[in-house]
C-alpha cells in the first residue's frame, strides 16, 4: 500500500516478513531432522524492530538475519530438536496470525475513513 502506509503498517509488514523468514528456516530444519551433521538455523528480527521503534523509524530489511542455532548434537551430529521446532513454530504461527489481524483491522479503518466499502 504505497502512499498510505504509516509507521505502524510498515513495522507490521517488517514483522510479518521476519516471521515468514523464520517459518521458512524452521521448515528447512524439520525437513533435515534426520540429516547427519545438519546444524539447525533460525531467523532473528526482533532487536532490529525494537531499535527502529525506539527511534521512530522504519526497520530496514537487513535487520532480518539468519543464524545457526546453538544446540546439543545428537549421535549423528544433528542439532535439530523436532519438539522445539514444533513448539516454537506454533508460537510463531499465532504471532503471525495476530499481526495479520492487526494489519487487516488498520486497513479496515482506512477504508472506513475514505468512505469505501471493504
Amino acid at each position: 500500500m504505497p502512499g498510505i502506509s504509516d509507521l505502524t503498517m510498515q513495522t507490521t509488514q517488517f514483522a510479518l516478513d521476519g516471521l515468514a523468514a523464520r517459518s521458512s528456516a524452521r521448515a528447512n530444519n524439520i525437513a533435515n531432522v534426520t540429516t547427519p551433521g545438519y546444524q539447525a538455523s533460525s531467523v532473528t528480527f526482533e532487536s532490529a524492530l525494537a531499535s527502529a521503534l525506539d527511534k521512530g523509524t522504519t526497520p530496514d530489511a537487513s535487520g532480518i538475519s539468519n543464524f545457526v542455532e546453538q544446540g546439543t548434537p545428537n549421535a549423528q551430529g544433528n542439532t535439530v530438536s523436532l519438539q522445539a521446532e514444533m513448539t516454537q513454530g506454533m508460537k510463531d504461527s499465532l504471532t503471525y496470525e495476530s499481526m495479520v489481524n492487526g494489519f487487516n483491522y488498520k486497513v479496515g479503518i482506512l477504508h472506513a475513513a475514505i468512505g469505501s466499502q471493504a
